[in-house]
């Protein structure tokens, strides 16, 4: 069973409950990608099993499949989702404004201009891979909303 399976001897991988559970105890947004591509019932799964929580409110939808996204948006109106990208063009940046979906994208494709362009249209940016503390202040300076990282 997956909730048993370790990690570098004293990790586990949580369960979709037990991550809402400990982000719901210590106040903290889920942030929940979704890898695969997903029908729409198994979508609905997630939503139901985060509603059972009573924390929808407190989660952030993230997937580099557009569909997962747009499927997501059909049942809750209002949710946090972000596409994830490696690069930035004006399809996504019209994707961007037509669904109102914010942006997670690699930390290297972060500009000033990017995130001024974003923000003046009311999007979110967040970053990943972060994993260097002095890359990460840079991109605190320039205005980033989230920065994803291993470990600092």
């Amino acid at each position: 069973m997956l909730s048993t399976l370790k990690l570098k001897d004293t990790y586990k991988i949580p369960l979709l409950d037990a991550y809402i559970d400990i982000c719901k105890t210590y106040h903290k947004e889920a942030i929940i990608e979704l890898k695969p591509k997903f029908s729409l019932d198994q979508i609905k799964f997630f939503i139901e099993k985060i509603e059972a929580h009573d924390y929808l409110d407190h989660v952030i939808f993230i997937s580099f499949h557009r569909e997962n996204l747009v499927q997501l948006k059909s049942i809750l109106k209002i949710c946090n989702i972000q596409i994830l990208t490696d690069t930035f063009d004006e399809d996504i940046f019209n994707f961007l404004i037509k669904h109102r979906f914010d942006l997670s994208i690699h930390h290297s494709q972060v500009t000033k201009d990017l995130i001024n362009l974003l923000h003046k249209n009311d999007i979110k940016i967040s970053t990943w891979t972060v994993n260097d503390k002095v890359l990460m202040e840079s991109l605190a300076k320039l205005g980033i909303d989230y920065i994803t990282t291993d470990g600092i």
